[in-house]
């Protein structure tokens, strides 16, 4: 174990992983992988991420179609490609230096 994240999530790193350093961020209590993300993860999630010294992204594969291989909810962490190696689709939209804005129809 590396560090506890709050009084809700653990983070280890993970040694079964093809890109490497990948840290694995789980909830201490169990909780289906099945179950959405809440407002506590993505703060566990965002604690992560702003004490990485280096560019990280999260992933959360949410059940068994998505990929997911144990029953315990959990997010991943890995380290995020530089945009020469492959580009993102936000960065692709415009979405991580902020001038991407969605715009909502109100008559919906």
């Amino acid at each position: 174990m590396i560090d506890f994240i709050g009084p809700s999530h653990k983070l280890i790193l993970n040694k079964y992983c093809v890109v490497r350093p990948q840290y694995v961020l789980h909830t201490t209590s169990f909780t289906p992988q099945a179950d959405h993300l809440n407002v506590v993860d993505f703060a566990a999630a965002w604690n992560v991420l702003s004490r990485l010294e280096s560019r990280h992204m999260v992933i959360y594969n949410c059940g068994v179609e998505a990929g997911s291989s144990i029953g315990h909810k959990h997010l991943q962490v890995l380290p995020r490609p530089e945009k020469e190696e492959f580009e993102l689709f936000p960065d692709a939209l415009g979405i991580d230096d902020g001038s991407y804005h969605v715009h909502l129809r109100r008559d919906l």
